[in-house]
């Protein structure tokens, strides 16, 4: 079986880092697995999916003059069973032009919760609608999306939570801990973890702005944040720079390998506005951290599952009080409740059961 995976350009996001991970697993399988990028760029990820079998193609959706041909012709060429589509953008024409070249078997993940309204969301109903007629198969990442789809759209979806890479993100022992803060640089400070491409969604500033908070009451912590900036990660620094945190912060950028900045790190934190289910809340996790999360769509599922989460309104006063409450947790209270929380995310999220989960929906019977 052939799985021709559709994207943007390729980045380290949740899209992305699930199909690493669930690669070998559908390899097993007998699955040969493709991923087309439609971005301007192939993208910085790329790679990284190369190196784990994943076989990469580019088709620019810019270059529509050219884009419909060549995408009949990838799908022919490569004889591809089954189109996989990850992108809200473009996905209904993919739809159409994958099912008039023959392809009956289509799946879609809707990865975020969409809050579309007036005429997009009349349209998008439509698109819902007509790929259900055509047999597409529609998947959620979590219950925050189904239940969005469902009410703003009509479009029944099945969850198929996300994942992570169970084998390398798991908490650390108190040597390689050490070490770690060591080469980090750290010391005794108490450390935050922030991981996620910079965007107003992922609403960084209110974290920059309970550092602050927690620096005036006396709390000196550091913040490691990993993420690919562009505007809106240089107006993070600017922010960070005008509260007077710059010689608190490191902003590393894009980091392939993002284990060893959680385990050496005393808490996670996510303040986004909302989020499909968050991929890097599931690693942190597997790392051993306490998890400070909004209480927001996608998040909030967590809370439930996963004991080290703390779920909070997304603004700096309720982040800082989150922060300070496990600050006086000290070290052991938090080390007993990271793992059980890796204990509890291994068990609801393994990478097996999400591959398994979509190589039934490969063979599953579609409508069309």
């Amino acid at each position: 079986m052939k799985v021709l995976h559709v994207l943007d350009e390729l980045r380290p996001s949740g899209a992305e880092t699930m199909l690493r991970i669930a690669a070998p697993y559908w390899q097993a399988q007998g699955v040969e697995v493709h991923a087309l990028a439609t971005g301007a760029e192939p993208g910085p990820y790329a790679p990284t999916l190369a190196r784990a079998g994943v076989l990469i193609h580019h088709l620019p959706l810019t270059q529509r003059a050219t884009f419909i041909a060549q995408f009949v012709r990838l799908l022919r060429d490569e004889e591809v069973d089954v189109v996989h589509l990850h992108m809200e953008r473009a996905n209904f024409p993919l739809a159409v032009l994958a099912r008039a070249a023959g392809r009956r078997r289509i799946v879609r993940t809707v990865h975020n919760v969409f809050a579309f309204e007036g005429t997009l969301r009349v349209e998008r109903i439509v698109q819902r609608f007509l790929q259900r007629l055509m047999g597409v198969r529609a998947a959620a990442v979590s219950p925050s999306v189904a239940a969005n789809e469902l009410r703003r759209f009509g479009h029944r979806t099945e969850i198929v939570p996300n994942t992570y890479d169970s084998r390398r993100f798991v908490p650390p022992g108190p040597q390689e801990r050490q070490e770690l803060r060591k080469e980090f640089g750290i010391g005794d400070k108490f450390v935050l973890a922030v991981v996620g491409n910079c965007s107003d969604v992922k609403n960084h500033e209110a974290l920059l702005l309970a550092m602050d908070r927690l620096h005036k009451g006396g709390h000196a912590v550091r913040l490691l944040h990993a993420g690919i900036e562009g505007e809106v990660g240089s107006a993070e620094r600017q922010v960070a720079a005008n509260l007077g945190l710059k010689e608190h912060i490191d902003f590393f950028g894009f980091v392939e390998d993002i284990a060893p900045l959680l385990r050496a790190s005393d808490c996670f934190v996510m303040p986004s506005l909302y989020e499909g289910l968050g991929n890097a809340a599931l690693e942190a996790a597997g790392c051993g951290l306490p998890l400070v999360l909004a209480d927001v769509p996608g998040l909030k599922d967590l809370g439930p599952t996963i004991p080290s989460v703390r779920l909070v309104p997304p603004y700096a006063d309720e982040i800082a009080a989150a922060i300070v409450a496990l600050i006086e947790s000290g070290e052991n209270g938090r080390d007993s409740l990271g793992r059980s929380g890796a204990r509890a995310v291994a068990e609801a999220f393994s990478p097996q059961h999400h591959a398994e989960n979509y190589f039934r929906l490969y063979n599953a019977r579609h409508l069309g």
